[in-house]
Parts: structure tokens; C-alpha cells; sequence
């Protein structure tokens, strides 16, 4: 059960993501950034994000199975 805590996936739709991404440069153009600086740190911030929720996808899961077992 350990290894399956490790293979969570987490779906981002393209629209979400581009969204996201663009609207990122607009803001950070005027802060003296070029766009491809500013896409750049947008897309770093959305992979620290997801990171950030699979480890809370892995910890609620590992909660839950330790409260309720593990699936059959």
C-alpha cells in the first residue's frame, strides 16, 4: 500500500493552465520582466503548486487509510 501513496495524479486542464500562465506575464512585464521571464516563473509557480497538491492528495489518503483500512 506504501507504494501506491506515490502515484498520485493530479489534473490540470490545458485552458486552466494557459489561463494561468498568461495572465502571469501581463502582470510581471511591468515589474521590468520580459515574457519569456515572466511565462518562465509562471510555469516554476503551477509545478511548485502541483507538487504542493499531491503531497496533500498523499497525506489525506495515508489519513484515510489509516482510519478506515486500505481498499479492497
Amino acid at each position: 500500500m506504501a507504494d501506491a501513496d506515490d502515484n498520485t495524479t493530479v489534473t490540470v486542464s490545458r485552458r486552466s493552465f494557459l489561463g494561468a500562465a498568461t495572465a502571469a506575464p501581463v502582470a510581471a512585464v511591468g515589474e521590468g520582466l520580459s515574457p519569456d521571464a515572466a511565462l518562465r516563473r509562471a510555469w516554476t509557480q503551477a509545478a511548485y503548486d502541483a507538487a504542493a497538491l499531491r503531497r496533500d492528495a498523499n497525506r489525506l489518503r495515508t489519513a484515510l487509510t489509516r482510519r478506515i483500512g486500505p481498499a479492497p
